[in-house]
């Protein structure tokens, strides 16, 4: 599949705004549209248990660096996603040290963005 191995790419060691451009010339899609189809595939993955919390994150963190090199809005979805595997990143000043933010705010995030998709 396409999105698979543009997937490993920013998995691995990222991609390039030229690559970006290249893969989004191949999947005959305008970039940012490339971009939203890989922010819900990483989606996906991560609810599924495709992707680790920290496969996932890096992913959608190289998703974000890209969409904010180009020269248009980031779209709801690349947003959506990126905010939720944000939350997940760190404790909130009110949460205990036997909180796990992936679970108290990633997890439930992408499930809200999935049943959206659907």
């Amino acid at each position: 599949m396409y999105l698979r191995r543009v997937l490993n790419q920013l998995a691995g060691e990222g991609v390039s705004h030229t690559d970006l451009q290249l893969h989004a010339v191949n999947a005959a899609l305008p970039a940012p549209q490339l971009l939203d189809e890989v922010a819900i595939f990483v989606a996906r993955e991560y609810f599924d248990g495709q992707l680790s919390f920290d496969d996932a994150d890096r992913i959608i963190n190289n998703v974000w660096s890209l969409a904010t090199a180009l020269d248009t809005e980031i779209s709801r979805i690349t947003w959506a996603v990126y905010l939720a595997f944000d939350g997940g990143e760190y404790r909130r000043s009110g949460d205990g040290p036997d909180v796990d933010p992936e679970q108290k705010y990633t997890l439930p995030a992408i499930s809200a963005f999935l049943l959206q998709c659907n």
